[in-house]
């Protein structure tokens, strides 16, 4: 009897201090771990009178403009985030394409160049070397199997490549 008297005294007094820490705290939790509050997106600092390369030459039209831009590129991450039809992959890729746009967008008005093209372009290629290299690897394939795969790949890398420059 005594036994369970300090088992339930004991349970009653770890819950009220859990419960007095979790009051205290002004930030959530999820599980074990904070959630930060991530406003990355309201951040318009970088863009208060000056460009990204600290020339300090945005009008207060442009910068108006890319905080605009960025609250809808806010908004719309919210959106794919909400979505629950989408896959995790699916929504990382759909949320860097979104990304990738709206900072075209801010180059433009910017007059910034995008360092993103030729990452692109370099990436793509490092992609098309990889498959040649496992293609070369494999030992299951005949010499003319190998040489009929290396010509496929090869010209659909040109058209990759052909497709992502007229895209420009």
């Amino acid at each position: 009897m005594i036994k369970h008297l300090v088992l339930i005294g004991s349970i009653a007094l770890i819950s009220m201090s859990c419960a007095k820490s979790a009051d205290q705290s002004n930030q959530p939790t999820t599980g074990n771990f904070l959630v930060e509050n991530r406003d990355s997106m309201n951040n318009t600092e970088d863009y208060d009178r000056t460009d990204q390369n600290g020339s300090g030459d945005l009008s207060p039209e442009q910068v108006r403009e890319i905080k605009d831009l960025k609250r809808q590129l806010r908004a719309e991450m919210q959106a794919i985030g909400r979505d629950s039809r989408l896959s995790g992959y699916e929504k990382g890729q759909k949320k860097r394409a979104v990304s990738i746009k709206y900072q075209k967008k801010i180059n433009t008005i910017t007059g910034n160049k995008n360092h993103y093209d030729q990452y692109t372009e370099d990436r793509h290629e490092r992609k098309y070397e990889k498959k040649l290299d496992a293609l070369e690897r494999r030992s299951d394939l005949t010499e003319e199997q190998r040489k009929t795969r290396k010509k496929a790949l090869k010209a659909d890398y040109k058209a990759e490549k052909a497709r992502y420059k007229n895209s420009k």
